[in-house]
Order: C-alpha cells, then sequence, then structure tokens
C-alpha cells in the first residue's frame, strides 16, 4: 500500500527486461492501457488507495502480465467488487489469455462464474479434486454428493420463500488422510464402506471424472438408485489423477 502502482509493476519488469528506466516505465504505462486503466500515464504514480475497488484489480492484472506467465491463476479475482466491475474484471482476463495465448485457472466458489466464464471445471472438497468436467455436461448434471449439494444451494425462483438448502456439518480438519472418503461424515448418502474405503476418481462420461464409491462400483457399496451407471458400460476406469481443468 506505500509502493505506487508504477513501482509494483516495475518489480516484474526488472525481472524479465535489463532495460533503462525509463523504458521500463513504457512498458508499464503500455501494460496499464492494455488492461484498461485509464490515464494510465497519470494512474502509475498513484497508490492502491488513490484507485477504485475495479482499477486495483486492473492493475493487478497488469503486474501479472508483466511477468510473461504462460500459466495466469486467478484466486477469487472478482471479490469485493459489484456485479458489473466483476463482470468488466472477468471478461478481461479472459479476452487478455485469449489475446496472448495464455492459461487462466480461476478459483471461485461462485457457480454462476464458472457457468459463463470457464471451460472446464474441478470441483475440490476437502483438499481434494472430487468431479472434474466440461461446464456444460457439468452444470446439467453434477454426479458426486457434494457438487450436487452445491448445486442444490444456489437460489432459485421463489427461494425468498423457502429455507435454503444447507449441506449440514463442516469440512474437517486433517491431521492426516482419513481413512475414507472425506465427505462421508456430511454425505447423505454414506454407506459404511465409505468410511473405511479411499474412492478413486474414476470415469462417468466423456472428459467427466468423480471420486465416489458409487461410481467405482466398490464392494459393499448397495446402489439402489442406478446412479452409479458409468458411460460406455459398468467397468468404471480408476484413473491416475484429476487432471486438470
Amino acid at each position: 500500500p506505500v509502493m505506487r502502482v508504477g513501482e509494483q509493476v516495475d518489480e516484474l519488469l526488472r525481472r524479465r527486461h535489463s532495460e533503462p528506466a525509463t523504458r521500463r516505465r513504457e512498458r508499464a504505462i503500455e501494460l496499464l492501457r492494455a488492461v484498461g486503466l485509464t490515464e494510465p500515464q497519470l494512474r502509475i504514480d498513484d497508490y492502491p488507495f488513490q484507485l477504485s475497488g475495479g482499477m486495483r484489480q486492473r492493475a493487478m492484472l497488469a503486474i501479472a502480465l508483466a511477468g510473461e506467465p504462460a500459466l495466469l491463476i486467478a484466486d477469487e479475482p472478482p471479490t469485493a467488487l459489484d456485479v458489473t466491475t466483476q463482470a468488466q474484471v472477468l471478461d478481461l482476463l479472459a479476452a487478455t489469455v485469449q489475446a496472448r495465448g495464455m492459461g487462466l485457472l480461476l478459483i471461485t466458489h461462485d457457480l454462476g462464474v464458472v457457468a459463463r466464464w470457464a471451460q472446464r471445471v474441478a470441483v475440490m472438497y476437502a483438499g481434494q479434486v472430487v468431479e472434474t468436467a466440461p461446464v456444460a455436461p457439468f452444470l446439467e448434471g453434477p454426479r458426486h454428493p457434494y457438487a450436487r449439494r452445491l448445486m442444490e444451494a444456489i437460489p432459485g425462483p421463489g427461494a425468498r420463500h423457502r429455507p435454503l438448502a444447507v449441506i449440514p456439518g463442516s469440512v474437517p480438519v486433517f491431521t492426516a488422510d482419513p481413512p475414507g472418503c472425506r465427505f462421508a461424515s456430511r454425505c447423505s448418502e454414506v454407506q459404511a464402506v465409505c468410511l473405511a474405503r479411499v474412492p478413486e476418481i474414476v470415469a462417468v462420461g466423456p472428459a467427466h471424472e468423480v471420486r465416489c464409491l458409487r461410481f467405482a462400483r466398490a464392494p459393499g457399496f448397495v446402489d439402489e438408485s442406478g446412479e452409479g451407471e458409468v458411460a460406455g458400460g459398468s467397468d468404471a476406469r480408476p484413473r491416475a489423477s484429476a487432471g486438470s481443468g
């Protein structure tokens, strides 16, 4: 907060370019202009408290781009912004990564953001990926019990007149890996085997994987719902990892 915007951009530029300070300043102004900051030649000498929330997010993006990353990791970028500014910042992120040929890993709890801006989603619970899929099929039908509960918790039409859906309990604190499924203590579909066996991640459709004993056809799991059926037959195929999204 006590460093000017330009100094913070220049921190990254100094690592990437052995150029005179005047040229790096020109680069910093170019970056601030590229992320849509108005009057970048003036804003470069401002302190963060002199910028609005949306302007600070744009300045932070300029700082990140100064490092010329191949992958940009954005952790809750719309936080503390109004809805209009959130959309502007996320649109800017999407346009920037496309123009520069970068990858974008967007970390968010907002499934509305996922629906509009993501191509692939990985749902995590207690530090572990429990479902990963292209966004469209995931939103149409999440398979993991935790992912389904998340979707149910989104307010819909008429939500004002009924209680919001909740997931009972709380996320466990682990000092070591638990003996079974990490979601078992909160899952409404839990069975005895879930407390004893760690589920592997298995394919349930094209590029769609789930970490649940129901879909892994685990011995001892009685599935009367039919939801355990997997694409391509009854042989669920374990995966070494959840992949990336």
